[in-house]
């Protein structure tokens, strides 16, 4: 996306236990994604010649297992399909920079652990039932009531 991203990030750092629902439990992760994200953006203003910034202003996490039973698998699958909806991509493979051609199959090599997270979301193994599974349109307003 141009001036934002999502990442669904699976962690079992200290301070972001199951039980502890409290704000406190993301800021280790929220901090460094913010640091990490203000680190590059003056990079690439230095590189660049420009001034100000480069994403949206505000890093944001939430905690999936606090929600609807389904609404991590949702995420998931909306994640994926938020390029076709902005009009960036015609098809979910078409974004360069989603996960979703390495779960379909389309792509070898990820940063991401399909593994755990067809283990975690139980994410269909076959491809062509995960791409079906994947292309089913997600309504943002269904999940605009779970944030």
């Amino acid at each position: 996306m141009p001036n934002h991203f999502h990442l669904l990030i699976y962690t079992t750092a200290a301070g972001c236990r199951d039980q502890d629902t409290s704000s406190s439990a993301k800021q280790p992760i929220v901090q460094g994604l913010a640091l990490a994200l203000s680190t590059y953006t003056q990079g690439f203003n230095k590189e660049t010649g420009r001034t100000g910034a480069l994403f949206q202003p505000k890093t944001k996490a939430r905690r999936l297992l606090d929600l609807y039973e389904q609404y991590p698998r949702t995420c998931f699958h909306y994640i994926h399909q938020n390029p076709v909806r902005a009009g960036l991509a015609q098809r979910l493979e078409g974004w360069v920079y989603s996960s979703y051609p390495e779960y379909a199959g389309l792509r070898n090599g990820s940063m991401c652990n399909q593994q755990v997270a067809r283990e975690l979301l139980d994410i269909p193994i076959e491809y062509d039932v995960f791409r079906r599974e994947a292309e089913q349109v997600i309504d943002p307003d269904r999940v605009a009531g779970w944030l």
